[in-house]
């Protein structure tokens, strides 16, 4: 299955860049999660101002999380630090990540816009963001590998699976 539209070979491309750089600064992957994690909640916030440049602000910032999203796991496996804990955290700044983008996006547009309903639909994105992080902190996501869960538990959810499931 693929997505129509993906930034993933740009920002494979841009890491080749910059994991050296952390490996040389002997900056942790979780250091470089946590980075992440900061450049998406500020480009939140930039998204909230509502003006141009906030969104221009707030786009570059959840860019630049995104890529250092896509380094962590890199220095992670490169310095041979990958870990349950590591997964989490990575899991966990993810989910911010999407609640501040939707939350400031929502705020953003309502500023511009207030006769719109883009407090409500920035909170029911925010709130689907969340709601994705729980089903994944506990366990029963259709869209991952059932070897990471207990035996019978990835087909729980197999029905959504298959209804999302696009083809090629």
């Amino acid at each position: 299955m693929t997505t129509p539209l993906s930034l993933l070979p740009i920002n494979s491309a841009l890491a080749r860049f910059l994991v050296p750089l952390f490996l040389r600064a002997s900056i942790s992957a979780n250091a470089v999660t946590s980075l992440s994690q900061l450049s998406g909640v500020a480009g939140g916030l930039f998204f909230s101002l509502g003006t141009s440049h906030g969104m221009i602000c707030g786009a570059l910032g959840f860019l630049l999380a995104n890529l250092l999203d896509e380094c962590d796991g890199k220095v992670a496996r490169l310095t041979n630090t990958t870990s349950q804990l590591g997964a989490f955290l990575d899991t966990i700044a993810d989910c911010i990540v999407h609640v501040a983008l939707f939350i400031g996006l929502g705020l953003g547009l309502h500023r511009q816009f207030p006769q719109g309903s883009f407090l409500f639909l920035g909170a029911i994105a925010a709130g689907g963001s969340f709601l994705s992080f729980v089903l994944d902190v506990g366990g029963i996501t259709p869209w991952q590998a059932s070897s990471s869960q207990g035996e019978g538990k990835g087909d729980r959810l197999a029905w959504v699976t298959e209804w999302l499931r696009i083809e090629d």
